[in-house]
């Protein structure tokens, strides 16, 4: 549909079929006239705005089936769903804060040095979030699985409970360089 002008019904509302609707939207289209339903206008009008920028850039190449997935797992690794506390921690500060000796302490500063080029921080706030909410509401959840439990980092948080200094696990069988 391109930047050309919303179609319109034979009582001059905007007509679009979803295809249309979804070109519209990536196009940047906003829609001035009023509808049938206004809170259709209204939400059409929210998601074109959160298609500007960056978002609109990811999927620039749509019509070859193609998005970027790097800028795409950039805009949305900084989306989380959960309460702002955990948004705003310095995880930094926390995860150094549960460390009780100088072993633990070296051993966390490396790994958040891993973390932080890997651009993880947001996954361990996140990660601290849920253990946070199992433990309130009794969940119960694994041991540990896989590589995750060579991060002393995800032991301290809760997410696995094996002590990957005591087992002398090497972090980069999870964080990868």
């Amino acid at each position: 549909m391109g930047k050309e002008k919303i179609k319109l019904d034979e009582y001059s509302y905007p007509f679009l079929t979803e295809n249309d609707a979804i070109e519209s939207l990536l196009a940047g289209i906003r829609l001035n006239q009023p509808v049938v339903d206004p809170r259709l206008q209204e939400e059409y009008n929210s998601a074109s705005d959160l298609l500007e920028g960056e978002l609109r850039d990811i999927f620039k190449h749509r019509d070859q089936g193609l998005c970027d997935p790097n800028l795409f797992h950039k805009y949305n690794s900084k989306k989380w769903n959960i309460p702002n506390e955990y948004l705003r921690i310095d995880i930094d500060s926390h995860v150094l804060s549960l460390c009780k000796t100088k072993e633990e302490i070296e051993r966390v500063k490396y790994e958040l040095s891993l973390y932080k080029k890997a651009d993880l921080f947001d996954i361990l706030k996140v990660l601290l979030y849920i253990v946070d909410t199992f433990v309130e509401h009794d969940i119960v959840w694994g041991v540990g699985r896989g590589s995750s439990v060579s991060s002393y980092i995800l032991y301290l948080l809760g997410v696995h409970k094996v002590n990957s200094i005591k087992y002398n696990l090497d972090i980069k069988e999870f964080i990868k360089e």
